[in-house]
């Protein structure tokens, strides 16, 4: 898992929904999510989880991907058990860099 966290696929996966969530079709959207929701369930992540989310410019991208995109398919039972698990990780995130 460390060529993850050295390209940074966590934060560009992020990154790349949040901008282009809307055009892709919901299938597509859910495997991508669902990548990114099996990254912050391994081992690697849970030890180096300060170094793939570093960046403060990251708070802001971070938060609008959670409200623009997971927020809305967090509601549907059929989505739920794919977003779960990325939506719990940024919710701590979020939770962490208020307390800085």
């Amino acid at each position: 898992m460390p060529c993850i966290r050295e390209k940074e696929i966590l934060l560009n996966g992020i990154y790349f929904l949040n901008l282009f969530h809307d055009f892709l079709p919901v299938p597509v959207l859910m495997k991508c999510i669902g990548a990114l929701s099996l990254i912050v369930q391994t081992e690697d992540y849970l030890t180096y989880r300060d170094i793939y989310l570093k960046t403060s410019i990251n708070d802001e991208i971070i938060f609008a991907f959670k409200e623009n995109c997971l927020k809305k398919y967090h509601m549907k039972s059929e989505y739920r058990k794919i977003v779960r698990p990325l939506m719990d990780e940024i919710d701590r995130f979020i939770r962490i860099s208020c307390k800085k």
